[in-house]
């Protein structure tokens, strides 16, 4: 994972690949010149830290605290699959982060989410609900020609939430009610 930080929003600047340590961090940051009357630092990434990097903060690379989560979160982006990691560019959308402890509770917590591959659109989203059976509704294969397949899918995503990411999309998993039948253990339904 690789954090850039420069003066101008499309300057080359410093990059620092995690994980590293502190000091190495305050070392490259201090070769960035200090910007002129308060004047602001722009903060990109790449890999996960692409979705995530306008949240960090400067103390974020400069602080103990802050590399180690920063350690940590590259130390997992490392093991993720190719699902995981579309699952937590997603899920970084959908919570909206706003903070570094935020990014990490998401990446750690990827089970409450759904990742289903290639659907770009409301309209592919409305389709793959339909044939899965998950549109609220059995259409009868006779009707569905004449479906507005986007409309199922807007639908969905206005009340789901989620988000579209260019592997497909992603959103909170669901979890039925717990039913238990006499003394039989309860189950629980998950979408």
């Amino acid at each position: 994972m690789v954090i850039k930080v420069s003066k101008e929003r499309y300057g080359d600047g410093i990059s620092i690949t995690f994980p590293t340590t502190a000091a190495q961090a305050q070392k490259k940051l201090a070769g960035l010149e200090q910007p002129a009357g308060g004047s602001p630092v722009f903060i990109r990434g790449s890999g996960l830290a692409e979705h995530f990097a306008e949240c960090l903060k400067l103390a974020d690379l400069t602080a103990d605290a802050g590399i180690q989560k920063l350690n940590h979160l590259a130390g997992v982006e490392d093991q993720m699959s190719f699902q995981q990691y579309a699952t937590c560019v997603g899920a970084l959308y959908v919570e909206q982060v706003e903070s570094l402890d935020d990014v990490l509770r998401v990446a750690s917590s990827l089970d409450r989410y759904e990742f289903i591959e290639d659907i770009p659109s409301d309209e592919e989203l409305g389709r793959w609900l339909v044939e899965q059976g998950l549109a609220g509704v059995d259409f009868p294969d006779a009707v569905r020609p004449y479906l507005d397949y986007a409309r199922v899918g807007a639908e969905y995503h206005s009340v789901h939430g989620g988000a579209y990411i260019p592997q497909g999309y992603v959103t909170r998993r669901e979890t039925g009610q717990v039913q238990a039948a006499g003394d039989q253990p309860g189950f629980v339904l998950t979408l």
